[in-house]
């Protein structure tokens, strides 16, 4: 045997003689690792531990250690064993729970953990303008919410009111209890609920609501910059005091989407109680699962406590039958939730009975615990000190496995999402999974999601083709794949850029001149035309591009163009650009480096000016990627900016774009709305004036119009706003939509004077809907007469039946309940058995393949009950 043979056999020899002498449990394993936030940055200040299976003998209890600012943890000395590790609550993230660690004798288990939870928008500033309310709505992953984390500004002694509403719709019916926050907490905090008392089904969309509690305005922190201009809660709307806006909060949404159920999970208030020495306190609750995996607390002490959980608790107060083995832990005095964790099975429950959990220190000294904030806020159970009974609850977190097995079930990683092959219509959509699944494909220009591809094929390497996509225009995607016996994987949201299909109207666009020349210099400081610069700045392409840097001091600024244009065309920007920062914050807009793209439709040079269309600020540090805008021209030239930049001294800041790319579509065709509808196919570029505007996308879920005789109406997709009874000029792309309505996209407002409001139609509700007008407008199933979607009409009857969001009306014109109406704008709807006549916008919904009628009221005075 050689010398480095013999090297490598000592190890397993001296271990060999351990486990002879019976020595096996030597204290020489750790567990250690990095824990990362949603992003993937290390995360500081997060409470764990790590409990081997059975009893850990009351002398070696694990530390609940605090991971340090390059987000390490770390559990040295630990016996030979399988473990099981926790992360416990903080700030924004829920607790998070692993098994299965085979720690070895002689060595450690290495993990990347991150918290994923089932929504997280992350914020870069706080709002100039203070509202008294903000709504931001989710796609649920879980059955249950366990927490919403965020950070607030405003005025002392005021409190935060934490709703969650069953809808996209901030007037949507509330869900649970509320919770409060303190309003002027600029740091992270968490509203808690415990499973039960907030359901929500996988894959419905809710809407979490903040207001002061006692009136008045507040900040919170949100997101004003995209990571690569992706959208981190695509399925998700936000809202500030009733108006739709594109920056989301920065919110965290917690669910039991991980195999584990938030049984109990109360938050900390600033009142805690002593508890005299000899003594031990607990906390009776309701089982929702089928055994404990986590139990986490708030304390006054580091020393080494024991806990058990007991078959509930008897007539006097006394523990039932322990369950399971009794768990050593050091705790956290004051800073954060000290946390024990059971390994699957060690603590069996049956869910609906009733348990103990009880807590001590070892050493039987006196101690201190921290009640729940809401006071007697848990419904299955209540605190106790030693045998006494307490009208609180103690600010504990239990976390069950829902049922055996459940954390078993793994997810389906998503690997390297990505846009290939992409022309002016179309592109490939490719991932790869690690597991036999199948592929979804979602996108639109703007999120959410409003068209999706799907391919039910098997397969490791997935590739969906898309079509029918607008040139030189940027598109949200996500991919996701499915799989029995398995999570669904999904993807984050990624953008790619169609290639243009029309003359590039940019004069030196990729700046090959090596000068400013067509282009002009904006802003001060070192910005310049350069070749290959400073860490990888300058051209992506050729021998140039445009570049500005600073180092230890800010830069603001990039270059303009103006280009002829035709009023009333759409032209479409596209770029290319690059960012670098060293010192800063990704987590602070004025601590980063950050980059956007507009156009100003009026020819304006003031990049300052209101009437410029920016696309979102942006980062993409050390990577090149693609943004781009449109806008309607108003005059006969428009501009297109470049700026990049800094608002705050760093250490680096620098930025570069190239290949920049100005296209138009085509002269958009004057007609009617009668026309659009039945004379042209999807896509066609057309503008229809002098229609009047009959509904909001505030009350409507979009704008419509109709023409001034009544005969048709249509539904319009924009972002410049117009007013019921607006006369207008509409111009865009008519499209239909998959329920078979058909609307005008993209669409831009060229011109507006006031006007009448139009009058409803009346109708008897089998002829909502109707015939229809040709091959591009199909006839509406069960409906008769003169074709109407996309009209303001108005039927009168009884109400049938009614859920969430929804009624049903008859007149006795149609079988069953009738037509359905849509009651999201109404603050008080009508009730099974009343007689009501509703006027609203009829819209179409695909219900099981087929097209159905929908009435859409606008508000309340659209509706009259009949006594």
């Amino acid at each position: 045997m050689t010398q480095a043979s013999n090297k490598a056999f000592l190890p397993i020899l001296v271990l060999l003689v351990l486990i002879a002498f019976g020595c096996n449990n030597a204290m020489a394993g750790e567990i250690s690792g990095r824990l990362l936030n949603p992003r993937g940055f290390p995360i500081s200040h997060i409470y764990d531990s790590c409990n081997i299976a059975g009893t850990n003998p009351s002398g070696t209890g694990t530390h609940t250690s605090a991971t340090g600012t390059d987000g390490i943890f770390y559990h040295p000395n630990l016996p030979a064993g399988t473990y099981s590790h926790g992360f416990s609550e903080k700030d924004h993230y829920e607790a998070l729970y692993f098994k299965g660690l085979n720690v070895p004798a002689i060595g450690n288990t290495w993990d990347i953990r991150q918290f994923k939870p089932a929504t997280f928008c992350f914020g870069s500033e706080w709002f100039y303008s203070w509202h008294s309310w903000y709504a931001q709505s989710f796609r649920a992953t879980g059955e249950n919410v366990i927490s919403v984390g965020l950070r607030t500004a405003g005025a002392d002694g005021s409190d935060i009111a934490v709703a969650i509403l069953d809808g996209d719709n901030p007037y949507a019916p509330q869900i649970g209890p509320t919770r409060t926050l303190g309003v002027s907490s600029t740091n992270g905090q968490c509203a808690y609920w415990s499973a039960g008392e907030v359901p929500t089904i996988p894959g419905r969309i809710y809407t979490v609501k903040l207001t002061v509690a006692t009136g008045g305005s507040f900040s919170p922190w949100h997101q004003t910059v995209r990571e690569q201009m992706r959208v981190e809660n695509p399925d998700g709307r936000c809202w500030a005091d009733g108006t739709e806006i594109d920056e989301p909060l920065e919110l965290c949404v917690n669910q039991d989407d991980k195999g584990y159920v938030n049984t109990m999970c109360c938050a900390r208030s600033n009142v805690g109680i002593g508890v005299p020495a000899g003594s031990y306190v607990g906390q009776t609750f309701t089982a929702k699962g089928s055994s404990v995996l986590m139990v986490t607390w708030l304390c006054g002490s580091n020393a080494l406590w024991a806990v058990s959980v007991h078959d509930g608790v008897d007539a006097y107060g006394n523990p039932g039958a322990q369950i399971g083995p009794t768990k050593y832990v050091f705790g956290v005095a004051w800073d954060g939730r000290a946390i024990v964790t059971f390994s699957p099975g060690e603590v069996p429950t049956v869910p609906g009975r009733t348990y103990f959990v009880k807590l001590r220190l070892n050493a039987g000294a006196s101690f201190a615990i921290y009640n729940a904030k809401h006071g007697d806020e848990y419904s299955g159970g209540r605190a106790y000190v030693g045998t006494t009974p307490q009208n609180f609850d103690f600010s504990l977190g239990i976390y069950e496995e829902k049922y055996t097995g459940s954390l078993d079930k793994p997810v389906i990683d998503i690997y390297g999402p990505r846009a290939e092959s992409i022309t002016a219509t179309s592109a490939v959509l490719r991932w790869d999974t690690y597991k036999l699944a199948d592929s979804t494909v979602e996108y639109s220009e703007s999120t959410p999601y409003t068209n999706s591809q799907y391919d039910s094929t098997l397969t490791y390497a997935h590739s969906v083709p898309i079509s029918g996509l607008t040139p030189n225009t940027m598109y949200h995607a996500r991919v996701s794949s499915r799989a029995s016996g398995m999570k669904e994987g999904v993807s984050k949201d990624f953008v790619f850029v169609t290639a243009p299909a029309s003359r590039n109207l940019l004069a030196d666009p990729g700046f090959e001149s090596g000068a400013f020349g067509a282009w002009t210099k904006l802003g001060s400081g070192d910005i310049r035309i350069t070749t290959s610069w400073l860490g990888g700045s300058g051209p992506r392409t050729g021998s140039y591009g445009l570049a500005g840097a600073s180092n230890g001091g800010t830069i603001k600024g990039g270059a303009y163009q103006r280009v002829p244009a035709k009023p009333g065309e759409v032209y479409r920007l596209s770029a290319w650009l690059w960012t670098h920062m060293e010192g800063g914050d990704f987590n602070s807009k004025a601590y980063q480096t950050i980059a956007r793209i507009g156009i100003d439709p009026t020819g304006g040079t003031n990049p300052d000016s209101p009437t410029v269309k920016w696309s979102p600020y942006t980062y993409s540090q050390d990577t090149w990627m693609q943004a781009a805008i449109s806008a309607v021209a108003s005059s006969t030239y428009v501009t297109v900016f470049l700026y990049g930049g800094n608002d705050t001294g760093l250490q680096w800041s620098i930025f570069s774009y190239d290949d920049i790319v100005l296209t138009t579509d085509a002269v958009p065709v004057e007609t009617t709305i009668t026309n659009a509808l039945t004379q042209y196919p999807d896509g066609a570029y057309v503008s229809i004036p002098n229609v009047i505007c009959t509904a909001s996308k505030a009350s409507a879920g979009d704008y419509y119009v109709e023409s001034t005789d009544r005969t048709n109406g249509l539904r319009v997709s924009t972002s410049d706003t117009m007013a019921v009874g607006d006369k207008v000029t509409v111009v865009g792309n008519i499209l239909t939509r998959n329920s078979g309505e058909r609307y005008l996209a993209n669409a831009a407002v060229l011109s507006r004077s006031a006007s009448v409001p139009i009058k409803p139609l009346g109708a008897r509700a089998v002829a909502l809907g109707g015939s229809g007008l040709g091959p591009y407008c199909a006839s509406v199933p069960g409906t008769i007469g003169p074709y109407n979607v996309g009209l303001l009409m108005r039927i009168c009857g009884t109400v049938k039946s009614s859920g969430s969001g929804y009624i049903y009306i008859n007149d006795g014109s149609l079988p069953g309940d009738g037509v359905k109406v849509n009651t999201t704008s109404l603050t008080s709807p009508p009730t099974v058995g009343q007689c009501a006549a509703v006027t609203g916008v009829v819209q179409l919904q695909l219900t099981g393949g087929v097209a159905t009628v929908t009435l859409r009221p606008r508000n309340d005075s659209d509706v009259r009950v009949f006594p």
